[in-house]
């Protein structure tokens, strides 16, 4: 997904392809900079993001929508430019970061099974 990203003080190509999941490479060649060009503040830069745009249903927080998405719930404040104690409202418009799948989710549970052992095969010692 691409998204226009204006420059704020203290960003570099390298925090900013951090934050959008992207690389610094790829921000230096969608926006034709030089690698060692200092980033203006108010800049607006394309970020080829790896994240997805949600929109805020009745009853989210930032914290369900962390946990949901497997997202650092300061990474997702961050990136929307938000406090941890902001109010969503429904139908905003937040960006998502990509997050990594929690090995426990993926794994399918089983419940323990037992296999009948011929008794022929217990006592053939």
């Amino acid at each position: 997904m691409i998204q226009i990203v204006t420059v704020r003080s203290g960003d570099s190509v390298y925090s900013l392809a951090s934050k959008y999941g992207s690389t610094p490479d790829e921000i230096v060649k969608d926006n034709g900079l030089n690698p060692t060009e200092t980033l203006v503040v108010g800049q607006a830069l394309i970020v080829n993001t790896k994240g997805n745009n949600y929109y805020v249903q009745p009853g989210d927080s930032l914290y369900r929508i962390s946990q949901t998405y497997n997202v650092p719930l300061a990474s997702l404040a961050k990136v929307n430019n938000l406090s941890l104690k902001s109010i969503l409202h429904v139908g905003q418009q937040l960006y998502v970061p990509k997050g990594t799948k929690r090995a426990v989710e993926s794994i399918a549970y089983l419940q323990p099974s037992t296999i009948p052992i011929k008794e022929s095969l217990v006592n053939a010692t």
